[in-house]
């Protein structure tokens, strides 16, 4: 319903104005590729941030090993994996939700494109 009455919105835009039409499809295509550039950013900061936290506990657990408290290490260990897998986890959900939006979007700019050419025709 929505897609439908944003069709109808750029046809009968189009239809007044020509300039006024291409600016607002360029202004959805920006807005559209800055909200699946967000996704594929997270995607990618999202690893980093789990190997930061991956590597900060190993300090205190190292020093844990040296101090001859391997409970000590194995609960370090336990928080520096979990950063690791959060990290990945983090970065699947946000690719996978990246991608769908880029096609979807793709699909819908291509849709409005193709009105455009209708209606100027």
């Amino acid at each position: 319903a929505r897609e439908a009455r944003r069709l109808a919105q750029f046809a009968h835009l189009r239809q007044d104005d020509l300039a006024a039409a291409s600016q607002q499809l360029a202004r959805l295509e920006r807005a559209r590729g800055r909200t699946v550039d967000r996704g594929a950013l997270v995607s990618r900061l999202a690893p980093m941030f789990g190997l930061a936290g991956t590597l900060i506990p190993l300090g205190p657990g190292l020093r844990e090993l040296h101090a001859g408290n391997i409970e000590g290490l194995g609960a370090q260990l336990g928080v520096a994996f979990s950063t690791t897998v959060a990290g990945l986890a983090a970065s699947s959900v946000c690719y996978a939700i990246a991608g769908v939006r880029s096609r979807w979007y793709e699909n819908e700019l291509r849709e409005l494109e193709s009105v455009q050419a209708e209606v100027g025709s």
